[in-house]
C-alpha cells in the first residue's frame, strides 16, 4: 500500500476512533479482512492504549470451515489480538446470503461490547459492485448512497476505513507484508449476484472503461451530496407537516400526502423510512403501495413487508413497525389476571405505572388483553364495547394486544367487570377507579425503544 493511501487510513481512523478505542474487527479470513486486521496492529503502534479483539463468523457452509476458523484464532494469537468466535448451523433451505448476513451481524452484535467500535473490510471494489447492484433493483437516491463509511447499529458504531481504497492496493499490500488469506469457493459461484458482477460484467466494462471504479466512486460521492441537500429540503418542507404521532407511534398522514403528485409522495416515503434507520423498498414496491393506497378499495389493506419491518396503511395513517416487535406482540398470552400490589407491570411492548391504588382496589382490578374481552362477563353490551373499540382508532393490527384495564362492579360480584380502559387510547368509565387526590392511572405504550408515549 502506498504511503499517501497508509496516511489517510491512520487518518480515517483517528478521525472516527480515540486514542483509548476499543475495536473489534470482523474477521473473515480474506484478503481484505486479513489486510485490515493487520493495518489495525499498525495504528496500536501508534496508539499503544488501542485494545484489540477480531470476531470470525464460522456459517458452517463449506467443508474447510473449521480450517477457515483456526488460520483467523491463529492469525489473533500470532498478532496478540483477542480472538472471539460465533459458530451457526445455517438454514440453507432459504436465501443463503440473506441467512448468512443476518448470522453476521448477529454474532457481530453479540461480541462488540458497548463502547467498542466494529470494523469491516470492504474496499472500493465492494462498493462499486454494491452500487450496480442497487441500480439494477431500481434503488433510488437513498440506495445509491451504496455502503456507508461509518454508521451506529444498536449499542456500537460500524466503521469501513478501507471504502476509498482499490482491492489492487491491499493486494499489493498483502503481498508486501507476506500476509495469508483464505479463498472462499463460494466467491466463484456466479449463481450470487454480486460474484456475477464482480467475475463477469465487471471484467467487461473495465475492458471499455478501465477508469471505471474511480469513476463510480466519484459518481457515488456527488450523490451522497445530492442526498443530503435533498434531506435537508425534506427535513424543512414535510417533517413537522407530515410526520406526526399518535400515542407515541410515528406515522405519515396519507391526508397530507395525497395532495402531492406521485413522485413526491415517493419522495416522502423514502426520507420517512430512511429517518427509522431501515432499508428502503424497491421503487416498484413503492409505487405499488402509493397505487393501492390511491384507489382505497374497501377491504383492502396496502402493505410493504421486508425482512426487518412492514408499512401498514390503517385509517389513512401508515405505519411502519418491525418484524421484531410484531413477534413480541404475537407472543403475547398473559392470561387475564389480577394487578399485583406494586407500582408498575411490565409485559410485552408495554409498561403499566399504577399511582395511589390501595390493596382493596388492587383486588378490585383487573388486566387483560382486548382479545380475551369476548370471554369475560362484562356489563357493557358486546356492541358497545365494538363501539368504544372504533372510538378509540386503535389501529387494527394493534387492538387484540391492546392491555384494557376492568374494574368489579361491587366487591361481592365475582363474575361481572365494566371496562374502564383500553390502555392509553381511551378512558372509558373514569369514576370506577378512585385514586384518592391524582384520580388517575398511568399506563405508558412503547413501540421501540425510541418511541414512547404516557397517558
Amino acid at each position: 500500500m502506498l504511503s499517501s493511501e497508509l496516511n489517510t487510513l491512520i487518518n480515517t481512523l483517528d478521525q472516527h476512533l480515540n486514542p483509548n478505542q476499543s475495536i473489534n474487527i470482523g474477521l473473515s479470513g480474506g484478503m481484505d479482512s486479513v489486510c485490515l486486521l493487520h493495518l489495525c496492529t499498525v495504528y496500536r503502534r501508534k496508539h499503544t492504549r488501542v485494545k484489540l479483539a477480531a470476531t470470525h463468523v464460522n456459517h458452517g457452509l463449506s467443508h474447510k470451515a473449521s480450517q477457515w476458523a483456526d488460520h483467523c484464532a491463529n492469525l489473533c494469537d500470532q498478532w496478540s489480538i483477542e480472538y472471539r468466535e460465533s459458530e451457526y448451523q445455517l438454514n440453507t433451505t432459504r436465501n443463503i446470503e440473506q441467512v448468512a448476513r443476518h448470522a453476521r451481524w448477529q454474532a457481530f452484535s453479540q461480541h462488540t461490547k458497548p463502547g467498542e467500535v466494529l470494523l469491516l473490510g470492504h474496499h472500493q471494489h465492494d462498493q462499486v459492485e454494491t452500487l450496480l447492484l442497487r441500480l439494477l433493483r431500481g434503488s433510488g437516491l437513498k440506495g445509491m448512497l451504496g455502503i456507508p463509511l461509518c454508521r451506529q447499529h444498536r449499542h456500537f458504531k460500524v466503521l469501513r476505513p478501507l471504502l476509498e481504497i482499490s482491492k489492487s492496493t491491499l493486494l499489493r499490500y498483502a503481498k508486501h507484508h507476506k500476509l495469508s488469506w483464505i479463498e472462499d469457493e463460494s466467491n466463484q459461484n456466479q449463481q450470487f449476484d454480486r460474484n456475477f458482477i464482480r467475475l463477469d460484467i465487471l471484467p467487461r466494462l473495465k475492458k471499455r472503461w478501465p477508469q471505471i471504479e474511480q469513476k463510480l466512486t466519484t459518481s457515488h460521492h456527488a450523490l451522497k451530496g445530492d442526498y443530503l441537500f435533498c434531506q435537508s429540503l425534506m427535513s424543512q418542507c414535510h417533517h413537522d407537516i407530515l410526520i406526526q404521532h399518535y400515542h407515541g407511534m410515528p406515522y405519515l398522514s396519507w391526508q397530507m400526502i395525497k395532495q402531492y403528485p406521485q413522485h413526491h409522495q415517493i419522495a416522502i416515503l423514502r426520507y420517512w423510512i430512511g429517518q427509522q434507520q431501515f432499508y428502503t423498498p424497491s421503487q416498484a414496491q413503492l409505487t405499488e403501495f402509493i397505487r393501492q393506497t390511491i384507489s382505497g378499495n374497501q377491504g383492502t389493506r396496502p402493505k410493504i413487508s421486508t425482512d426487518q419491518y412492514e408499512i401498514i396503511v390503517d385509517r389513512h395513517r401508515i405505519f411502519i413497525v418491525t418484524h421484531d416487535w410484531l413477534e413480541q406482540l404475537a407472543k403475547t398470552k398473559i392470561k387475564t389476571c389480577r394487578l399485583e400490589f406494586k407500582t408498575r407491570m411490565t409485559l410485552p411492548c408495554w409498561q403499566l405505572d399504577f399511582r395511589n391504588i390501595d390493596t382493596l382496589e388492587i383486588e378490585s382490578v383487573k388486566l387483560a388483553f382486548w382479545h380475551q374481552l369476548p370471554s369475560i362477563n362484562l356489563q357493557q353490551s358486546s356492541s358497545r364495547i365494538k363501539k368504544i373499540g372504533h372510538q378509540s382508532h386503535v389501529p387494527l393490527w394493534l387492538k387484540p394486544f391492546v392491555p384494557c384495564l376492568l374494574v368489579k362492579n361491587s366487591l361481592t360480584d365475582h363474575d361481572n367487570y365494566s371496562l374502564i380502559s383500553i390502555g392509553p387510547f381511551i378512558q372509558c368509565q373514569q369514576n370506577h377507579l378512585r385514586l384518592g387526590t391524582s384520580n388517575k392511572y398511568q399506563i405508558t405504550f412503547k413501540l421501540t425503544p425510541d418511541y414512547t408515549s404516557t397517558y
